[in-house]
């Protein structure tokens, strides 16, 4: 059997490469070997997320894998046939479930019927896309009948989140993207766990003052205390965390400022947003909608590397 050789370390050499892989592998019945894996990193290899996401993958296909253990750098994954159903998976940290959950979406939604998956981890922590993003602006600009719910919120370090998602079956061909305008009025989503109420009031008074009138808060228990902030419009959404010496104040201002800079120059999607969307972009159409983010991220182009390197073989 022949697999396709991805080398981890090309381009920004983070876990995206894994994730991208395993996802169009599973899509596209194509073995993968991967080595270099995470190789940009500090502590390169793999950590839980990581593994998650391949034993989920490997679950939903039946795939036969190899060499997917904590630190490894190499592995091969050989899908089967996908599979719908219900399926839990708990990262056992604070690693992103919505990390996970995106690389599974593009899979159940190619499966026969109707899945149900339960993820557990952490829903809003650094350098991933937060639950209310997902929520808010990537599955709404995805178009798709996905619904996601957060039973819990994770936050680092303890994680201990729970996200519950229904994905139905759809053509990835046909998927159209629905882009839409960040030209109108903005709005913000405060999540607060474990934290007083004067955290969440000084960070309300900041967005008001910016004129962001439309503000959803969430207070919530959790397993560890945490703050987060999503201000968004159409396609384009700036999220941020508080943190320990962090100004409730500067935490929304922040959030803010990113927003607006990702709305200039005619932008129509944030730059991550860009990213997330591209295996849908190139699997469906060819006349799917133009993304048009005020820069590329290196992650989008590695990404978009690894896509062409499946579609062209």
């Amino acid at each position: 059997m022949e697999f396709l050789a991805i080398d981890g370390a090309i381009g920004e050499g983070g876990g995206q490469i894994l994730r991208t892989s395993l996802t169009l592998s599973a899509l596209l019945g194509k073995p993968v070997k991967i080595t270099n894996i995470r190789a940009g990193r500090q502590q390169p290899g793999l950590k839980r997320q990581h593994l998650t996401a391949i034993q989920a993958l490997a679950k939903i296909t039946d795939a036969d894998v190899s060499g997917a253990t904590e630190g490894s750098q190499s592995i091969s994954f050989c899908p089967k046939k996908i599979k719908h159903g219900e399926f839990e998976f708990d990262i056992g940290s604070a690693g992103s479930t919505m990390l996970v959950f995106q690389a599974v979406l593009p899979v159940l939604l190619s499966a026969e019927k109707e899945s149900r998956v339960t993820l557990i981890g952490g829903t809003h922590v650094p350098f991933a896309p937060t639950f209310d993003y997902v929520k808010s602006v990537f599955l709404p600009t995805l178009g798709i009948d996905t619904e996601l719910e957060m039973k819990r919120p994770g936050f680092y370090p303890k994680g201990g989140g729970v996200v519950e998602a229904r994905i139905a079956p759809i053509n990835l061909a046909g998927v159209k993207l629905r882009i839409g305008s960040n030209k109108g009025p903005a709005k913000a989503r405060i999540t607060s766990a474990n934290l007083p109420d004067e955290v969440v009031r000084r960070e309300w008074q900041t967005l008001l003052s910016a004129k962001i009138n439309d503000v959803e808060i969430t207070r919530i228990e959790a397993d560890s205390p945490g703050n987060a902030i999503l201000v968004y419009s159409g396609s384009t959404g700036s999220s941020n965390l508080g943190k320990i010496g962090y100004k409730a104040e500067d935490v929304a201002k922040d959030c803010v400022e990113t927003f607006e800079k990702y709305c200039a120059n005619n932008a129509n999607v944030d730059p991550y947003l860009a990213d997330q969307l591209l295996v849908y972009k190139y699997l469906a159409e060819p006349d799917a909608a133009e993304l048009n983010p005020v820069e590329k991220i290196k992650h989008y182009e590695t990404n978009e590397s690894i896509i062409k390197l499946f579609l062209e073989k």
